[in-house]
């Protein structure tokens, strides 16, 4: 049996979450779409998948997903555009489908498919859902009294209607659908391809009568839409197996069997991040696989750090690292000049770009006076001036160059008990200008913030915020008393070890927030992570300049 699939298109309605890969690998849960679409279907199914749009990565993660499943790629060389439609995009893929096939949307997800449509078939048929909304999508009916005898609920279909045509009550059609009469079906392909404006797969079955008498209806008892921002959020929030991370546009973790694939959109990172591994590997996985896009580690069945995490255990965790030379100084490698100018172009101007993509964003300015949480931050204190005041202290200028650089938090850290061993999962490939090294001070500011605030918070929206006076913000946040109580521990220990003020850990906390906050746009978390890291910022640097804080 074949199976066709169209990851051609560019996505055009999931706006943000198309900027930086093709729809098809929007991830829900641990795995992006495409995989819940091909596990649906037996072992032995061949794919036909189409690439165009983000092509690349599409292709890059099947061969490390499904090295053993069997998948012919077509290029569609016009994808979007003039020339380009859906129809179009089909016919690229018709000399490898000349015999009977299913074809399923790229963005299209049914719970047991298997157990809900045929895998052998002789008639041609089209997928519904029973919708609340079927009048906001093409539809069918169909006539209850003729379903086959048989565990599908396979229906004679009556007559298809194209919205805003279609009618409630009606079946919705979910872009699966069964085609027998491959001949016919390429026939009409063809002729819509020369007689249509905009073709597509349902104008044909509707318009041009295709199939005739030998079309049947089938329904379907769930269906994910994921062709629209809502229903991608619905799908995140509905699915029941994942995992707790605040997603990136532009990067991912999926988890396919024993399998851990990470996704980084932007050429270059991952040969950089494989540079950077070198020197790091006895605190991570070991990489398995990688192309230009992605990399691979084995799954391991080991405790989350943060799930069991108290002060003690802490403590043991920062004396294993620093033990073992985790923050080992570099400066005899990386010249002092290329380091102060990294710090200033990762604090200062990394973060001022951000500001100003969340102030554009949500239309938010800082020219004048707020109060957050009753305090009182001066318009004249803006982010940038803050960040710019930060540079300015002793902690600043005795920065040392260390080992590591990435995402420190128990979130992504792994204690593997078997092995009494800490794993260490999200490196980076590099700190601005220097590849392999990072701040320290930063690896204690992101642990920090993850103490306070982290991906149970997030996904279970265990914070809040009140800006009905856009002047006069409140934001809150519940926190693990256990996890909250090391602070005090990273506080002791950055202090005894380090000689540096916990302030100055707290401001380059902030900072990570405000820098935060634009990457997480359509989810409340931005707005929080905004203020929070503005106040945090604020405060801590009246602190360090000795200031007096006013209240109301």
């Amino acid at each position: 049996m074949k199976v066709f699939i169209t990851t051609s298109g560019i996505g055009s309605r999931l706006l943000e979450l198309t900027k930086y890969t093709n729809k098809s690998m929007i991830k829900i849960g641990k795995r992006p779409v495409i995989s819940y679409i091909i596990d649906s279907y037996p072992e032995d199914t061949e794919f036909v998948i189409s690439l165009g749009y983000f092509g690349d990565h599409v292709k890059q993660y099947l061969k490390l997903a499904y090295p053993y499943r069997k998948i012919q790629l077509v290029e569609v060389d016009k994808y979007d555009g003039p020339g380009s439609s859906q129809v179009y995009s089909q016919l690229q893929a018709e000399k490898y489908l000349q015999e009977p096939f299913i074809y399923h949307d790229c963005d299209t997800i049914v719970d047991n498919l298997q157990e809900q449509i045929p895998m052998d078939f002789n008639y041609n048929f089209l997928v519904g859902y029973e919708t609340l909304n079927s009048e906001l999508y093409d539809a069918f009916d169909y006539d209850v009294n003729t379903r086959l005898k048989g565990k599908f609920e396979s229906y004679k279909l009556i007559k298809t209607y194209m919205k805003p045509n279609s009618l409630v009550g009606m079946l919705s059609f979910i872009g699966i659908c069964g085609i027998y009469d491959y001949k016919t079906f390429w026939k009409y392909m063809h002729k819509a391809l020369e007689n249509e404006k905009t073709p597509y797969d349902f104008l044909v079955y509707h318009k041009y009568g295709m199939f005739k008498d030998n079309l049947r209806a089938i329904k379907v008892d769930n269906w994910t839409d994921t062709g629209n921002i809502a229903g991608v959020k619905n799908a995140r929030k509905e699915c029941k197996d994942q995992f707790f991370i605040l997603d990136k546009n532009d990067q991912a973790i999926f988890i396919i069997k024993d399998k851990v694939i990470k996704f980084f959109a932007k050429d270059g990172v991952v040969d950089d991040l494989i540079k950077h591994y070198e020197d790091i590997k006895d605190f991570c996985q070991p990489i398995t696989e990688h192309t230009k896009n992605f990399l691979c580690y084995d799954y391991i069945d080991a405790e989350n750090a943060i799930d069991k995490m108290n002060p003690v255990r802490f403590r043991k965790f920062l004396e294993y690292l620093r033990n073992n030379n985790f923050w080992e100084d570099q400066s005899k490698k990386v010249s002092n000049f290329l380091f102060t100018d990294s710090m200033k172009k990762f604090y200062i101007d990394k973060n001022v770009q951000r500001v100003n993509q969340f102030k554009e964003f949500y239309n938010v300015t800082e020219d004048k006076d707020i109060y957050i949480n009753d305090i009182l931050i001066p318009k004249e204190w803006t982010i940038e001036r803050m960040l710019n005041e930060m540079s300015k202290l002793f902690e600043w200028s005795e920065s040392n160059p260390s080992r590591w650089h990435g995402d420190f938090v128990l979130d992504n850290i792994l204690y593997d008990k078997k092995k009494d061993k800490y794993i260490l999962l999200d490196w980076r490939p590099n700190f601005v200008n220097i590849k392999e090294y990072g701040d320290k001070n930063y690896d204690f500011g992101k642990m920090n913030h993850n103490l306070t605030f982290n991906f149970n918070s997030a996904y279970n929206d265990l914070f809040t915020v009140d800006e009905s006076d856009p002047n006069d913000i409140y934001i809150n946040i519940l926190c693990n008393n256990y996890v909250h109580d090391c602070k005090e521990v990273l506080k002791s220990f950055v202090e005894e070890h380090y000689r540096v003020r916990f302030e100055y850990i707290e401001m380059i906390t902030g900072a990570c927030w405000v820098s935060m906050s634009p990457l997480y746009f359509l989810n409340p978390v931005s707005k929080f992570l905004f203020y929070m890291g503005k106040l945090t910022l604020y405060t801590n640097l009246m602190k360090l300049l000795g200031k007096e804080i006013t209240t109301k």
